[in-house]
């Protein structure tokens, strides 16, 4: 199966559009575009994969931080112990 097939088929719906869109960089490719242009499309392509990356890693670190305060609040305070040397 090819890789555009395959990352269809196990992509989360509501992210496809945030892939990189291997069918227009593969149109440059055939249409001979030159090395400048290409590369340009795969920066732009990747920085837009990448923001949406930063993005929901930022979310899923909020989300823990949230999950950590609840958990952390729901627990009993025990004083620390003495220790005595010996």
């Amino acid at each position: 199966m090819k890789f555009r097939k395959q990352l269809k088929k196990e992509a989360v719906p509501e992210w496809a559009d945030l892939h990189i869109n291997y069918k227009h960089l593969k149109r440059l490719i055939r249409k001979g575009s030159d090395e400048a242009e290409f590369t340009e499309a795969t920066l732009q392509e990747l920085s837009r994969v990448s923001s949406f990356f930063l993005w929901k890693m930022e979310s899923a670190n909020k989300q823990l931080s949230n999950l950590q305060h609840q958990v952390c609040s729901h627990l009993p305070i025990y004083p620390q112990p003495i220790l005595t040397q010996g």
